[in-house]
């Protein structure tokens, strides 16, 4: 999910690239295709939050995110 200040049209394609905060996987960036799913006003009125399916990644894409998930989530801290 990302969220704009501008809606955008459902089924729309993009070439996507993601500038990672570390080098991961040997890059530090990571390129793949997302489709528009779902496109939504956000709470805050003046947004939209808008879902994307992905189409296309290279085969390190899961490990990459896997890595995202485990770096830099939200942990309970009890």
């Amino acid at each position: 999910m990302l969220i704009s200040d501008y809606s955008i049209e459902l089924d729309k394609r993009f070439t996507c690239s993601m500038h990672l905060p570390e080098e991961i996987e040997g890059s530090n960036t990571v390129d793949f295709e997302a489709e528009v799913r779902w496109c939504r006003n956000d709470t805050n009125p003046n947004f939209y939050d808008i879902g994307f399916k992905l189409i296309a990644a290279p085969k390190k894409f899961p490990a990459i995110l896997q890595h995202l998930i485990e770096a830099y989530m939200f942990k309970d801290l009890n």
